[in-house]
């Protein structure tokens, strides 16, 4: 029998309610929230030294003949990608990687039942890039894709043992790729020069 290596996708689109947990998972650290809903979180990573929060991940196969469930253990988020389409809903890909897995069960772990939330996706973004921390926009974007890798360790295991021994985030490496239109050439001859830039996301329902 070899190693347990579990983990998988969750694709998910953007929508203002009942996403705030994954990125907490994904980033760590929540900075404030504010109002009374909706809220407004402000979250950012945390770094490399602590390690990021963890998680059962249930899932059920309710279309069987007998409702049939599986839990994923020790359960971190690894990576996530967020694509940003003028003509698209906002389509989010969250990247788990877990300790191990339960054997099928036709119990659930969760104590009461689950219900699926209302679809309430954003219908429209706008992607601006400006210079440094000016707010002086120098170009927009037609398409854009964010990526959020935290590099876990996730192939360390103990000797005599089936399952990750350490999951400790490694480095995050955040990048953007995306197609711009510039207001002029300005923007072209800072990517050529190596300028530092800054995207400004706003999306809306």
């Amino acid at each position: 029998r070899g190693t347990q290596r579990p983990g998988g996708v969750i694709p998910q689109e953007l929508a203002p309610l009942g996403q705030a947990q994954m990125f907490y998972a994904l980033l760590g650290n929540l900075v404030s929230t504010t109002g009374s809903g909706p809220y407004t979180h402000v979250l950012k990573g945390i770094d490399n030294t602590s390690k990021l929060p963890s998680y059962s991940i249930e899932k059920g196969f309710l279309d069987l003949d007998t409702a049939t469930y599986q839990a994923w253990l020790g359960s971190r988020f690894d990576a996530a990608t967020i694509d940003f389409n003028v003509d698209a809903m906002v389509q989010c890909n969250f990247s788990v990687i877990s300790r191990s897995v339960t054997n099928p069960s036709f119990t659930s772990i969760l104590a009461g039942s689950a219900a699926d939330m209302t679809t309430d996706s954003f219908t429209g973004v706008q992607v601006t890039i400006s210079e440094g921390t000016s707010l002086v926009a120098l170009g927009t974007a037609q398409q854009l894709q964010l990526s959020i890798n935290n590099n876990h360790y996730a192939n360390n295991f103990g000797l005599g043992s089936n399952y990750r021994a350490n999951m400790k985030a490694g480095t995050r490496r955040t990048s953007v790729t995306g197609t711009f239109m510039f207001n002029d050439y300005a923007l072209y001859t800072k990517a050529l020069t190596g300028t530092d830039t800054k995207i400004n996301i706003v999306v809306s329902d």
